[in-house]
């Protein structure tokens, strides 16, 4: 069996698009309970998922697969959605901003790698921080550039566009 290491960890409400009510529903009818997220990567087989556990009870409420042509969308600054290979829409309700910030920055750096993974093939490194960097590693040979600084919300994973407050629907492309 592989292993997996968790790249982010975050507290939300795990909420799934009922495309006949047109609504959201949380996965098995238990409305407001809070799951541990995290999203697993697996080094061996170069994949991941995002998995969710109920924290009332342990149940597993969402075991889904990142893939490289995942659209991650930040529909407001504390609320997430995607849809899966099947075309279910799924969403999570994080408890803090800072939580879904970490996160929507993990999907990226995963979707980054596997579409690196998709384009290239070999071997490629997810950073561990890629905000704190030292200043001087590329003084030599980028004398001329710049440093460039990117807010978090503007870099939203799988290019996703950010959407207003009552636009929480699984309406995104």
């Amino acid at each position: 069996m592989h292993s997996e290491s968790s790249m982010a960890a975050a507290a939300a409400e795990v909420m799934i698009y009922n495309e006949t009510r047109k609504k959201w529903q949380a996965p098995d009818g238990t409305e407001g309970q809070l799951s541990s997220i995290q999203i697993l990567h697996n080094a061996a087989r170069q994949t991941f998922r995002i998995i969710a556990i109920r924290e009332q009870d342990g149940a597993w409420v969402l075991n889904c697969n990142i893939h490289h042509k995942l659209k991650y969308h930040t529909a407001t600054p504390t609320f997430h959605q995607w849809r899966d290979e099947q075309r279910q829409v799924y969403g999570l309700n994080f408890s803090s901003e800072k939580e879904a910030r970490d996160f929507v920055s993990a999907v990226g750096q995963a979707i980054d790698y596997l579409n690196h993974q998709f384009v290239h093939g070999g071997e490629y490194q997810i950073p561990n921080d890629n905000v704190y960097q030292d200043p001087h590693q590329h003084m030599m040979s980028h004398i001329q550039s710049a440093p460039s600084f990117r807010d978090q919300e503007d870099n939203a994973a799988g290019a996703a566009a950010h959407a207003p407050m009552n636009q929480m629907h699984p309406g995104f492309r």
